[in-house]
């Protein structure tokens, strides 16, 4: 299973995108269990936070095994949307902006 800090961590630098955002993202797991992390993107910058910590401009949610999918490159966000795997709520314009900007970690 992929470390969804790890991966956050990864961002602190530029993505590439001239948006501010805040993003909630939900990682469920088959036992019932969630986590929660808020992803602050500012001019391009990204920090992230477990938890709630800013409202959200879109929330998106999944279940964790996707997400590593995600992060893996085994996976596109938009094929995920495609198929009902990850839920997007709120504003979606700033979640497709970002979605070409995937990339899979730095080795």
């Amino acid at each position: 299973m992929a470390d969804a800090a790890g991966f956050f961590a990864a961002r602190r630098q530029s993505v590439g995108v001239d948006v501010s955002a805040v993003a909630h993202v939900i990682l469920r797991s088959d036992d019932g269990d969630q986590e929660t992390w808020t992803v602050v993107i500012d001019s391009g910058r990204v920090r992230a936070d477990r938890g709630e910590t800013s409202p959200p401009s879109f929330t998106l949610t999944m279940h964790r095994l996707d997400f590593d999918d995600l992060i893996e490159g085994a996976a596109t966000l938009k094929a995920c949307l495609i198929d009902g795997r990850v839920e997007i709520e709120g504003d979606l314009s700033h979640a497709t902006r970002l979605a070409p900007q995937q990339q899979p970690p730095p080795a």
